[in-house]
């Protein structure tokens, strides 16, 4: 037996709570999708300077996308007050 099949049997409200945390995920990762689409060339800015990168990944928790520099081929998680389309 699934755990999800588990859980909606032995508590039908936690089974929906659950699938409501899972369907706004889904829907937070769609509109971080949209506005940081993967490849788009962005812009960071940090306390060290400014550099020219691509989108590679997202942060479905809500605060970052992850980003390749175009310079050097690192990649790391940059909030996105950081970062900036090009």
């Amino acid at each position: 037996m699934r755990y999800d099949d588990l859980m909606a049997q032995q508590n039908p409200v936690m089974k929906a709570a659950s699938d409501a945390i899972r369907e706004a995920e889904q829907e937070w990762k769609r509109l971080i999708e949209e506005q940081y689409p993967r490849v788009q060339r962005v812009r960071v800015t940090h306390w060290r300077g400014e550099f020219t990168g691509h989108v590679i990944g997202y942060c479905i928790y809500g605060h970052a996308v992850w980003v390749e520099n175009s310079k050097s081929g690192k990649s790391k998680k940059w909030h996105f007050a950081h970062v900036k389309i090009i």
